[in-house]
């Protein structure tokens, strides 16, 4: 009984976390203050002073980050797939996610 507690997903979870929380609680005791002197708060640059700028990416973008999700998401089910899938049903899927990337990208 004491194993299957011991390999409880949820368990270890909590306690890397609180583990990772810990780690960072003492790390920012005992870090130096932060004291902006200089060009520390600056980007680095390699030594030149470049003005900030925003910087706006075109919609386009969008689609493409549209589509690796889409793909990863539809990688991720068919690699989780049960042994006893139809075969036909992890194609049927990809079908639809192929159909829907240019149905998203190019309509208006």
């Amino acid at each position: 009984m004491a194993d299957e507690w011991l390999a409880a997903p949820l368990l270890w979870f909590g306690a890397m976390a609180l583990a990772g929380w810990l780690v960072y609680a003492w790390s920012g005791r005992v870090a130096p203050r932060f004291r902006p002197t200089g060009g520390k708060a600056k980007a680095y640059t390699g030594g030149e002073d470049l003005p900030g700028q925003a910087y706006r990416p075109g919609y386009a973008f969008f689609h493409v980050a549209l589509l690796f999700t889409i793909l990863h998401v539809a990688a991720i089910v068919l690699a989780t797939a049960p042994r006893g899938a139809i075969p036909w049903a992890a194609l049927a899927y990809l079908l639809v996610v192929g159909l829907s990337v240019p149905v998203l990208r190019w309509t208006r």
